[in-house]
C-alpha cells in the first residue's frame, strides 16, 4: 500500500481537518510524484463502494461529494458507464483548479464565491459583478466572487467561455484554468479548457490580450484574429489564424467540424445532445 494511496483515502474519508485538508490538495497538485498519485486515485475508485449498478447517477455524486468535487447536474443512464470510468481522468484537473482557487488566491478567500456549472447540452449568458459578460458553453464551470476586490479581477474556468470584458485599465480583467492564464484591460476573447482534452486555446476576437502558461514561464501577446493553441502535455504552444466564425459558432447554436478527428467530432456532439456515442475505429 503506497503512501499515495494512505493520504488520498484519508482525505475521502472526511475525517481530515480543513488544515490537513489544504496540505493535500497543496500535494496532489504538485508535479513530483504525479503518476503515483493517479494510481492511488485509480485504486481508491476501484476500491470504493460506488460501483456501477442502477443508481449509478447517485453513486457518482455521493463519490464527488466526498472528494469535494462538483459532478454535472444532468447526466442521463446511458451517459454513466463512461462516466464512471473516466471519473479518474477528471480528478487531477479538478483537483487543480479548485485547489488554485481555494488556496492560492489569497485576496479571494474571505470573498464569497459564486460556482455556476453548465450542464450538457445548455448554454447560459452570466453578468459579472463589474458588468462583463460571459457567454458558457455546455458543460463548463465558472468560479468568480460576488465583488471584485483588490487591484485584480479574477475569475476560474473550466470548459468554453466567450468573455466581453468591460474596460477597467486599473483593475485587469484574468481568466485562470489550469496554469494557464488570460490578462485583458478590455477586449473580447473565447477560452476553451476543458480538463478531459489535451489542448487549451485562446482565441482574441477584438483588443489585445497577455496569455501565460508553462507555469507562467511563457507568456505570449495576442492581437485580433489570433489563436494560442497550447498543448498540457507537450508543454508546447502554437499561434494560429483561425476561422473566427468557427470559433463562435457555439453561440449561436452550430457546430463547425474543420479538420477535425471523428473523436473530436463525437466530443463536441456529445456535449451539445445528451447521448453517447458508442464506436470502434476498428470497423470504420
Amino acid at each position: 500500500m503506497s503512501n499515495a494511496y494512505k493520504i488520498i483515502h484519508y482525505f475521502i474519508s472526511g475525517a481530515s481537518s480543513r488544515e490537513m485538508k489544504e496540505k493535500v490538495w497543496k500535494w496532489l497538485i504538485d508535479s513530483h510524484g504525479q503518476p503515483e498519485k493517479e494510481a492511488a486515485l485509480k485504486q481508491v475508485w476501484d476500491e470504493s463502494s460506488y460501483k456501477a449498478d442502477q443508481s449509478t447517477a447517485e453513486s457518482y455524486r455521493n463519490f464527488c461529494r466526498k472528494a469535494a468535487l462538483v459532478p454535472p447536474s444532468k447526466i442521463t443512464h446511458n451517459r454513466f458507464y463512461r462516466i464512471i470510468r473516466a471519473a479518474v481522468v477528471l480528478l487531477i484537473p479538478l483537483f487543480s483548479m479548485l485547489a488554485a482557487y481555494l488556496y492560492t488566491d489569497t485576496y479571494t478567500k474571505n470573498i464569497e464565491q459564486v460556482e455556476y456549472l453548465v450542464p450538457q447540452g445548455k448554454k447560459h449568458e452570466i453578468i459579472l459583478p463589474d458588468g462583463s459578460h460571459v457567454y458558457l458553453n455546455a458543460g463548463t464551470l465558472l468560479v468568480y466572487p460576488k465583488k471584485f476586490i483588490g487591484k485584480m479581477r479574477t475569475v476560474y474556468l473550466m470548459g468554453e467561455g466567450n468573455f466581453h470584458v468591460k474596460k477597467d485599465q486599473k483593475h485587469p480583467f484574468i481568466v485562470k484554468a489550469s496554469d494557464f492564464q488570460v490578462t485583458a484591460l478590455g477586449t473580447e476573447f473565447n477560452i476553451t479548457a476543458y480538463p478531459n482534452e489535451e489542448e487549451i486555446t485562446t482565441t482574441l476576437i477584438s483588443g489585445k490580450v497577455l496569455v501565460e502558461y508553462n507555469g507562467q514561464s511563457d507568456r505570449t501577446i495576442l492581437e485580433p484574429n489570433e489563436q494560442l493553441v497550447y498543448n498540457k502535455q507537450t508543454c508546447s504552444s502554437n499561434v494560429l489564424h483561425p476561422h473566427i466564425q468557427d470559433v463562435t459558432a457555439w453561440q449561436h447554436g452550430e457546430i463547425v467540424f474543420r479538420s477535425m478527428t471523428l473523436d473530436e467530432i463525437f466530443t463536441q456532439l456529445e456535449r451539445k445532445y445528451p447521448y453517447s456515442f458508442i464506436y470502434s475505429f476498428h470497423s470504420l
